[in-house]
């Protein structure tokens, strides 16, 4: 088992920018306000990530910024056997002497971020018990906390939620699928991720969507015997008229010339 002893308990909730090298491995919980990170020496500036559980080495040097809407949990931790690798984001724990490797983070959707604030702030209060009975309770509290992240790092999807929502989109081929329905499904709001996928892809989920319905339909003109009406059925318009005027205004002709065009 991990062997460790508790160097400070924290959450932070104030505005800060600056440069700074943790001296202790850090086992932390990411909520908000992250407006942007970059470790020295990467070319990489995270921006607004979304909530996620972290497990860093010693001694990562990063500058950031945060809000004012900031909230961020630290566990500071003695110990050998947590430490960082070549690859940024991977860590790696020592168990039975040997190396595990893990993601650096884990992201979690809107229930399990409730349950691992609820899990933080109890772990808070009993770190301010001093007494024996308290800080064995601590340690109990952050090694299930550790065997939480090894188990989600092994099970969870390693996409960020923004890409398995893009996911979601590219995989539902009839268009069949409510984007708010496929936000939920990566635990987030529609707005959330509306505001995320244009800050990612430098579009809105609903144009990507369209684009991909149009570039779908171009290829069922030219190489199906398929009608307008079905085509357009097939990539979900509720009408052919829906689709005509979509098309033209996206190609600049309606489908039935490119149809005639395209078509032998």
């Amino acid at each position: 088992m991990l062997d460790f002893q508790v160097h400070n308990i924290g959450v932070y909730r104030y505005a800060q920018q600056t440069t700074w090298s943790n001296p202790f491995p850090v086992l932390g919980l990411h909520i908000s306000g992250l407006v942007w990170r970059q470790r020295t020496g990467s070319q990489h500036v995270e921006r607004d990530p979304p909530p996620h559980l972290h497990l860093y080495g010693a001694d990562v040097e990063s500058s950031y910024e945060y809000g004012t809407d900031r909230e961020n949990w630290v566990i500071q931790l003695h110990t050998d056997d947590i430490r960082n690798t070549e690859d940024p984001d991977v860590t790696e724990i020592k168990s039975n002497n040997q190396w595990i490797r893990l993601p650096g983070r884990v992201y979690v959707n809107n229930k399990q971020r409730t349950q691992w604030q609820s899990h933080c702030e109890h772990m808070l209060n009993l770190y301010r018990d001093a007494s024996p009975r308290g800080q064995l309770l601590v340690k109990s509290h952050i090694c299930s906390m550790i065997s939480a992240f090894i188990e989600l790092s092994t099970t969870a999807h390693r996409k960020t939620p923004i890409e398995q929502f893009k996911q979601l989109i590219d995989d539902d081929l009839q268009f069949a699928q409510n984007l708010s329905d496929l936000s939920q499904q990566c635990g987030y709001s529609s707005d959330h991720m509306r505001i995320l996928f244009q800050k990612t892809f430098g579009l809105s989920p609903v144009e990507y969507r369209m684009r991909r319905r149009l570039s779908m339909a171009t290829e069922l003109i030219a190489n199906s015997r398929m009608s307008i009406a079905d085509i357009s059925e097939q990539l979900g318009f509720q009408h052919s008229s829906h689709f005509c005027s979509a098309y033209k205004k996206a190609f600049g002709v309606s489908p039935g010339q490119d149809k005639k065009q395209l078509r032998i």
